[in-house]
């Protein structure tokens, strides 16, 4: 009876709701777009499931402009201009999945504005940030969450330049990270913990100012990557990426190309193996590490030869002989063995000589 009437309330209350002035909704669906909003409407219907409020005039946002939404899965803010997220933004979104700040400029002074995100699986912060904003503050928005379960990152177009080691150590269930249109020179994998290495499955780091590319060999379920638009050089360090794309089958998103001796362009393909047959040694060994060993096994014969001139002589001259003289008092013969040592010679038997 009482669940009746909770359901019979919640029916009611959500039919209530009108849809707010400016907005098209449909079921549990409410779209805001272009309705000229300068705050957050708090006429939103309770049941609302996905609210889209891109390209309206919400330059600041704080935890408190949000009406309760207990069954919202899905919130777009896009395209606000948005500079100040203050508060907890999320506390009032208990069932939040999805959440998209794409094109906007914040500046993130308030670190603590996801710190009630536990449910949130997808963050889209392309274009998000001011260029003011430091790369500290964005680690220290993800390490004061509590994005357990996030498993998609999009830091696209953030004028990012490097990422320092355990930058996204805080978000243990990423799968997919888009990095595309940043400065990044490089991506190493200390960026990431083990496990994080182990289960990402798509990595998106085109039109960025990367030169090369290593095997990816321990992300072993990455099977989309898109590395198009860098300046990746041809040469023999690109043989083991392009080996790695062809011994996993992973995807390579569009055309990949890469700067030949002329500065011209290259496909990236399997084909191109061939044309970096020099590369290949026995054993996998480039020529580099073939100099290398080269160098180093000259340097280990010498030291034993040096070695071998500087033994002792006693160790050196050991020569077997055969003597016919009988003692006075015999003794059992056998072969009897000289020692030459600092120029003197010395005589002994096989027991004694063994002592």
């Amino acid at each position: 009876m009482i669940v009746l009437l909770v359901v019979s309330v919640w029916v009611t209350l959500a039919c209530a709701t009108p849809c707010p002035s400016h907005c098209v909704c449909d079921n549990d669906w409410v779209d805001c777009t272009d309705a000229g909003l300068t705050s957050v409407p708090s006429d939103i219907p309770i049941n609302t499931t996905t609210l889209t409020l891109t390209n309206n005039s919400l330059h600041d946002i704080s935890g408190d402009d949000i009406p309760w939404l207990p069954l919202l899965e899905e919130l777009r803010l896009g395209e606000n201009g948005l500079r100040t997220l203050t508060g907890d933004l999320v506390r009032p979104l208990p069932a939040l999945k999805r959440l998209s700040l794409r094109r906007n400029k914040l500046e993130l002074n308030d670190t603590g504005v996801l710190m009630s995100a536990f449910t949130l699986q997808e963050l889209d912060l392309s274009s998000a940030l001011s260029p003011g904003v430091s790369l500290l503050q964005l680690i220290e928005v993800f390490q004061r969450s509590h994005l357990y379960n996030l498993e998609k990152l999009q830091l696209s177009g953030n004028h990012l330049i490097s990422l320092p080691a355990g930058s996204l150590s805080s978000l243990p269930c990423l799968h997919i990270v888009e990095l595309a249109n940043n400065s990044l020179t490089s991506l190493s994998e200390s960026v990431f913990t083990n496990e994080q290495i182990a289960q990402i499955s798509a990595l998106d780091l085109s039109h960025n100012n990367i030169s090369r590319l290593g095997s990816f060999q321990r992300f072993r379920k990455l099977t989309e990557l898109n590395v198009s638009g860098n300046q990746i050089q041809c040469g023999c360090e690109l043989l083991a990426f392009i080996n790695w794309v062809i011994s996993r089958g992973t995807l390579l998103d569009s055309a990949h190309y890469c700067v030949n001796e002329t500065g011209g362009l290259t496909i990236i393909s399997g084909t191109m193996a061939r044309s970096l047959s020099h590369c290949i040694q026995k054993k996998g060994i480039s020529t580099s590490q073939i100099g290398l060993i080269t160098v180093v096994s000259l340097l280990i014969a010498v030291s034993a030869i040096v070695g071998l001139l500087r033994m002792p002589a006693a160790f050196r001259c050991i020569h077997k002989v055969y003597n016919n003289y009988t003692p006075a008092h015999p003794v059992q013969h056998g072969p009897q063995y000289t020692i030459v040592y600092k120029g003197k010679q010395y005589s002994a038997g096989d027991k004694q000589l063994a002592k």
